[in-house]
């Protein structure tokens, strides 16, 4: 539940492996933004965890979470 909107990111940005970066393509960047905030996005990507002592989603669940096209 831990994100972020950079809008303007430099070249030489860093992330942490603990992280996945998403990149909209269809839509803007505001909305892809406030599509990830919604419960049924979080709640698809806690369902698709797994580990128990830091559980974590893979690349592959967000290919497959719900993003409302307007």
């Amino acid at each position: 539940r831990s994100h972020a909107l950079i809008l303007d990111p430099p070249d030489d940005l860093v992330c942490s492996t603990g992280l996945i970066t998403i990149t909209p393509t269809k839509v803007g960047s505001a909305f892809l933004y406030e599509a990830t905030r919604t419960q049924e996005f979080v709640d698809f990507l806690v369902a698709g965890s797994t580990g128990s002592a830091y559980p974590a989603t893979n690349a592959a669940v967000f290919l497959e979470a719900p993003i409302p096209l307007p």
